[in-house]
């Protein structure tokens, strides 16, 4: 999703602002030539910004399917138990499945909110070169841009590739909105990070009105508009 603003100017009204009327006022002029050059800054970035830029990134744009995830059990419970904390201490469940599911990192938010990054592509889409052979570790060894990891993937997977893209990572938000100390709310805050170049992603920071997320090969802010980081980091 990409989200962009422009400012227009707005027309005075007046005949003599007008160009077919015989005259154009300068201060009108300036904010027009401001505003056709904001319009072609953003052209130029929703190209450069769009996750979806690269042909052979679309070629296997695949909708996720739906992640498995386990439901209510004693196991939160049991983990507790082998927890040793100091006398006095207190410890309890803030959330558990199926409200939230393989969590590899977290961040709250000023106001409690809790944003949890959610993988479900370890093995089934980002791989431990250790479980390929040498060719597979040379080649991501070799690549030295986001194109060289789609195309390598390509080439030595072939109509496997597609499975690789099966699975998405994705944020949850999770809240205790009536402040008994557990999580009542959960809702999926961003999904789809599926593309065969991403994953894992396992970072999120919550800073202000802003959420960040990491998974490479992309920084993405609240409103999903990802960039591509220029070195891009190896899978090990």
């Amino acid at each position: 999703m990409k989200r962009f603003c422009c400012l227009f100017p707005q027309s005075t009204g007046q005949p003599s602002d007008h160009p077919s009327q015989g005259g154009t006022n300068s201060a009108d002029t300036s904010r027009w030539r401001i505003s056709l050059a904001a319009i072609g800054f953003v052209i130029f970035l929703s190209g450069l910004l769009s996750p979806r830029s690269s042909s052979a990134a679309q070629n296997l744009a695949v909708d996720p399917v739906p992640p498995e995830i386990a439901e209510a059990s004693s196991e939160p419970a049991e983990a507790m138990a082998a927890i040793r904390i100091p006398e006095g201490w207190e410890i309890d469940v803030w959330a558990a499945e199926p409200d939230v599911a393989n969590v590899v990192a977290f961040d709250i938010d000023l106001q409690g909110n809790l944003y949890a990054c959610e993988t479900f592509r370890q093995n089934r889409g980002v791989t431990d070169n250790r479980g390929h052979d040498e060719a597979w570790l040379l080649a991501d060894l070799a690549s030295k841009t986001v194109q060289d990891r789609i195309d390598y993937h390509k080439r030595l997977l072939g109509e496997a590739a597609i499975t690789y893209a099966q699975h998405d990572d994705r944020i949850r938000r999770l809240t205790d909105s009536d402040g008994d100390g557990r999580a009542d709310k959960s809702v999926v805050y961003a999904n789809g990070f599926n593309r065969l170049e991403e994953g894992t992603g396992a970072g999120v920071l919550a800073l202000g009105k802003d959420v960040y997320y990491t998974c490479i090969p992309k920084l993405c802010t609240r409103w999903v508009v990802c960039v591509i980081v220029r070195h891009m980091a190896k899978t090990y």
